[in-house]
């Protein structure tokens, strides 16, 4: 009875510890890329999941002892633990935002709105950031829906595109596509933000962008503002307005 409790308040502080160390470890930025990767989630939930793990364990050693009083921590522990594993249920939201290549091309030619093409792969960690709370947000979902086409391209996919009469397939030599490599200029570096007017060439901007930082470009372009003004002078009288 005397040494149970000190045992389990040496386990609850040994759970914070080693949850300190996986959130500020490598393969705690190892592990949240996975579960970002993998299984679709919001955020990184190494914390989560190393809290579940230490709980469930610290139950079943409560549970295994005779007294009351740890049999009570321990149900509540047990409810802890399913709370953590349902925070653990992937967001499903918002996965009509993306089109497919082939919804594109048959729009394109009946409405000059511009498009959007997220170029990205599958081991790209920002990317995925990027996907699960930029693309997420209410403010960016619902201005990409109403204003732009929208496309999410993997650059090292192995699918032909067909784009304005030309087809680009995959470089077996550079490892990468040749669609990437004209949407970018040649300048690829994962995730790359690209927009496409009509009768222009593509725009890019590279690296990961809050809803804050996105929010100018693409009221730029799905307002028309490019047509007569600099981004560079938009820029200078602008005020975000998305968080």
């Amino acid at each position: 009875m005397k040494s149970s409790l000190p045992n389990s308040l040496f386990q609850i502080c040994l759970a914070f510890l080693l949850i300190t160390i996986l959130n500020s470890s490598h393969w705690g930025f190892k592990l949240s890329n996975f579960c970002i990767s993998k299984l679709g989630y919001i955020t990184p939930l190494a914390p989560v999941i190393a809290i579940t793990i230490l709980l469930g364990m610290l139950t079943v050693t409560l549970l295994l002892n005779k007294s009351k009083m740890q049999k009570v921590i321990a149900a509540l522990l047990l409810v802890s633990v399913c709370f953590a594993c349902f925070s653990l249920k992937p967001d499903i939201s918002k996965k009509d935002l993306w089109q497919s290549w082939g919804e594109v091309n048959a729009k394109i030619k009946t409405d000059d709105k511009p498009l959007l093409v997220d170029v990205y792969t599958n081991w790209c960690y920002y990317c995925k950031v990027m996907d699960a709370t930029t693309y997420r947000n209410d403010s960016v979902y619902n201005y990409l829906k109403e204003h732009f086409y929208r496309f999410k391209f993997n650059a090292e996919g192995k699918d032909s595109i067909v784009w304005q009469n030309k087809v680009f397939k995959y470089n077996n030599r550079y490892q990468c596509h040749d669609f990437a490599v004209y949407l970018t200029r040649g300048n690829i570096v994962y995730p790359t933000t690209v927009i496409i007017t009509p009768g222009s060439q593509p725009f890019y901007i590279h690296g990961m962008l809050k809803p804050e930082e996105i929010e100018l470009i693409l009221k730029y372009f799905g307002e028309g503002i490019y047509k007569h003004t600099t981004i560079n002078d938009y820029a200078k009288s602008f005020t975000a307005t998305w968080k």
